[in-house]
């Protein structure tokens, strides 16, 4: 078993050793990544493997810790990969493992965990980060979730937070528009996300993914008194939306700001048959706001699991 740069393979091959081990009945993987985000990772060096017969690992290096990819013939294969890494890691290592979500309710503390594969990461030194429960939305807007007053969203992993109540400086939410971000803005929306965006349980993009998504006209925001003051991020999927941030600077709450952005993101993905986003299980308030705008719970869980050194 060996650790080695990422330069020897490229995407496509990753992703074929993953699909040899499919096989097996008890197949366990999180390796979502495409080609293309693969051949990426390679090209800035942010990435080194380790493979056996039974499992590939992939190790993609983060803001001061490591994020495991893997995909293994079974539980077994996966827990000596995981034993082998422990003996060489020198930083914190942060996982996400998808699991079927328990029975009612979904949304449960985060110390009540169903026995899955995350048993084999708790028996190799790993513990609980953070559970994200998903929510959907079939199509249109369920009846009854519109409104008379637009509604100041905190976004599915932010903190409760209370609007500003002296009203200065307030602006006219006419004078406000959610528009497609223009490259020059990369890395100014970037920085206002990062204040919010927890860095083991959100993937925070680099520059250059960030980049990626605002050329690709999928990256929204508004200014307020010329400061970015919201932003909503999302990736179109076939026949379906995942909105990954969506966020408000805590400056300008309760002003209507996040209202226009969802409403400018579904008029811009109005072919899609079903809108995805992963939400803190713990966040009532954040779950509260995505049903007003009506989605619901669905039954998936990740569990974001960290191995300190």
């Amino acid at each position: 078993m060996n650790k080695l740069e990422a330069g020897a393979y490229d995407g496509a091959a990753m992703l074929n050793m993953a699909g040899a081990f499919r096989k097996g009945r008890d197949y366990a993987t999180n390796l979502y990544l495409t080609a293309a985000q693969l051949d990426q990772m390679i090209k800035e060096r942010r990435i080194a493997v380790c493979v056996d017969d039974r499992c590939l690992m992939i190790l993609e290096a983060d803001d001061g810790f490591e994020r495991l990819h893997y995909a293994a013939a079974n539980q077994e294969a996966l827990g000596n990969m995981l034993g082998h890494l422990s003996q060489k890691q020198n930083v914190p290592q942060v996982v996400d493992v998808l699991i079927p979500a328990a029975p009612e309710p979904v949304f449960v503390e985060r110390d009540a965990v169903p026995a899955t594969q995350t048993e084999v990461f708790f028996k190799q030194g790993f513990s609980r980060q953070m559970r994200l429960c998903r929510m959907v939305r079939h199509g249109a807007r369920l009846p009854g979730s519109e409104r008379s007053q637009p509604v100041s969203p905190i976004t599915a992993h932010v903190c409760e937070r209370t609007p500003r109540e002296d009203g200065a400086g307030l602006v006219k939410l006419s004078e406000v528009q959610a528009l497609t971000a223009h490259e020059a803005e990369t890395e100014e929306i970037l920085q206002m996300l990062k204040k919010y965006l927890d860095p083991y349980s959100d993937r925070i993009p680099t520059v250059n993914e960030f980049g990626i998504r605002v050329r690709a006209g999928h990256v929204l925001r508004t200014r307020s008194d010329d400061i970015i003051s919201g932003a909503l991020v999302y990736r179109p999927e076939k026949g379906a939306s995942l909105l990954q941030y969506w966020y408000i600077d805590e400056a300008f709450l309760g002003e209507g700001i996040g209202g226009r952005l969802m409403s400018a993101y579904e008029s811009l993905q109005q072919e899609a048959r079903i809108f995805r986003v992963w939400v803190r299980s713990h966040n009532r308030n954040a779950v509260a706001i995505y049903e007003h705008y009506g989605y619901r719970p669905d039954r998936l869980i990740d569990e974001v699991l960290i191995r300190h050194m």
